[in-house]
């Protein structure tokens, strides 16, 4: 492959393909923010949950709404009224509330049932981290899958990018021996991939200085290779997630005269969703500004929040067992459940490595450490010393 410098990130991470690599490390002051206290900046909610009528909608299924003081502009979140179900909602619900469409029947039909029934709601509410890059650079500090407009189907643009995965438990007590920061994210995205690219929209898990898992999302604009505005990662509160829950995180763009976004998560193990948008601004700008689809990806990363600017990615702990198990994960060039793209199926993807024999499980070891135990333990001994240098 070509080398090309890429921007994927969990706090607006940077990566390439050819060696596939991401974000450079925020310089930050030795007191970083720590995104599950005080340094969390909450969003206002300037209107609480309440049921909005919808014209011609009886009362008995109205809504309920809250509004948030996002920069720029309010952003809404809507969630369905008690007792709705999705099986027997209309198509205008199902898009009003986030649902992807409802197949007509067979294999599809089961399939969608068994990811959208059987959950309960949360209302959430936000909080701005201060994780972010905002630039583009180069490191390898990720994991994963990006499909390419070459992987997709008639070179379609993606418009969705789905990953399951079971949340992992991160080896804390060296790295605080260390005074390492235990960041570590997985999400799925569209965009990022490619000097030219025009945005990326993302959502997925990380951690907190204590290693405590947390939900959010990001968007970011790109022009000309540099970062025009980026959202910084929006912790989402309402939705807990712990180790060893299973979890499913969706990104999905809808174009048409009114473009959006939605961003789904799903806590499988306690049966809990949430579900944001459909958006058709982001902190009052048009969504279109942060949607790029040549690219999809799945990726599991270390932050790039370091205390330690002359060793960044090396002041981080790893997970239990040095991979995360991602199933059940997808792109998609349209709505419906055929237009999907199961990473194993994917044509000429780019990627850092998945398990040999386990496609589905995504090895944390870049496609560049050389091959043999010297290479390996080189990449071992970063995700391990915390800053030391040693094991």
């Amino acid at each position: 492959m070509r080398p090309v410098i890429t921007v994927l990130a969990c706090a607006a991470v940077a990566l390439t393909a050819e060696p596939a690599l991401a974000a450079a490390p925020a310089r930050q002051a030795p007191a970083l923010p720590d995104p599950a206290g005080a340094d969390c900046r909450t969003v206002p909610m300037t209107r609480p949950y309440a049921p909005r009528p919808v014209p011609g909608q009886r009362a008995a299924a109205v809504p309920r709404t809250a509004e948030f003081a996002f920069p720029g502009a309010p952003m809404e979140v809507t969630l369905p009224p008690d007792g709705w179900d999705a099986r027997t909602a209309s198509a205008a619900e199902l898009e009003r509330y986030g649902y992807p469409e409802r197949p007509s029947g067979g294999p599809e039909l089961a399939e969608w049932t068994a990811e959208n029934v059987g959950y309960d709601a949360v209302e959430p509410s936000f909080c701005h981290t201060g994780r972010s890059n905002g630039g583009v650079a180069a490191s390898r500090n990720w994991a994963g899958v990006v499909g390419t407009a070459a992987s997709a189907p008639r070179r379609r643009k993606w418009k969705q990018a789905s990953a399951t995965w079971i949340q992992p438990r991160y080896d804390m007590a060296s790295c605080r021996k260390a005074g390492s920061v235990p960041a570590n994210s997985i999400w799925p995205g569209l965009g990022g991939n490619g000097a030219r690219t025009r945005g990326l929209l993302q959502n997925g898990t990380n951690t907190d200085l204590r290693g405590h898992p947390y939900i959010w999302w990001e968007a970011i604009d790109i022009r000309r290779g540099r970062t025009a505005y980026d959202t910084r990662e929006v912790q989402v509160r309402g939705l807990k997630v712990k180790a060893g829950h299973r979890i499913k995180a969706q990104t999905v763009y809808r174009a048409g005269r009114r473009p959006s976004v939605t961003f789904r998560f799903y806590n499988i193990s306690t049966r809990k969703r949430l579900i944001l948008g459909p958006w058709h601004h982001i902190d009052g700008k048009p969504v279109k500004r942060f949607y790029d689809g040549a690219s999809a990806e799945v990726i599991a990363e270390r932050s790039t929040v370091s205390d330690n600017p002359k060793r960044p990615f090396s002041s981080l702990p790893r997970p239990v067992g040095n991979r995360i198990a991602v199933t059940d994960s997808w792109f998609a060039t349209g709505w419906r459940n055929k237009a999907r793209v199961p990473l194993r199926k994917l044509r000429r993807p780019q990627y850092t490595r998945l398990e040999e024999g386990a496609t589905d499980k995504i090895l944390l070891q870049p496609s560049r450490v050389a091959k043999g135990r010297k290479g390996t333990s080189r990449w071992s001994l970063a995700w391990r010393s915390c800053g030391t240098g040693r094991p």
